[in-house]
């Protein structure tokens, strides 16, 4: 089944979205980073001792890979995830973002309109509401000049009441 409704890059904001990656996978970076000196210094104590007592353990070897294997894996599950989220905020900011200069513009029938399953759903609707509201509420606001904002308008009517 093909995803009609997908956005063509993972990378919406480069940098917007290199600082939620980063906010959200220090933490979880960081903790499997202790974890992973843990693993590597009891690792290298039971290495000693069974080199020490001459004891042969040859899963050992095996045993230890699967576990900094399994820290990298974790590792980059996590920085994947964190991209993942961040798509699915920093798409949307973005395009209530660019409505919001479209309404400021004059255009004030913009209705900013999100993906199933994007983050920020509840604030567009809001915005779509408010916009609604300021239409239907204020003849003013239907024959305002495309060089008067939605801002403006709406000061007007503030000032009004």
């Amino acid at each position: 089944m093909a995803h009609t409704n997908r956005r063509k890059s993972v990378i919406v904001d480069a940098s917007a979205q290199a600082r939620m990656v980063l906010g959200l996978s220090v933490l979880p970076l960081a903790v499997i980073l202790v974890a992973a000196i843990a693993m590597w210094y009891f690792g290298n104590c039971l290495f000693a001792e069974a080199k020490d007592s001459n004891a042969d353990l040859p899963s050992l070897g095996a045993v230890t890979m699967i576990q900094y294997l399994f820290v990298v894996a974790t590792g980059a599950l996590a920085v994947i995830q964190a991209v993942r989220y961040s798509n699915r905020v920093v798409g949307p900011a973005m395009r209530i973002k660019r409505s919001l200069q479209q309404i400021r513009a004059g255009d004030l029938d913009t209705r900013i309109k999100l993906r199933k399953g994007d983050a920020l759903t509840d604030v567009a609707d809001e915005l779509n509401r408010l916009m609604d509201h300021l239409r239907q509420g204020t003849p003013a606001m239907a024959a305002a000049s495309p060089e008067k904002t939605a801002a403006d308008s709406a000061l007007e009517v503030e000032h009004a009441q």
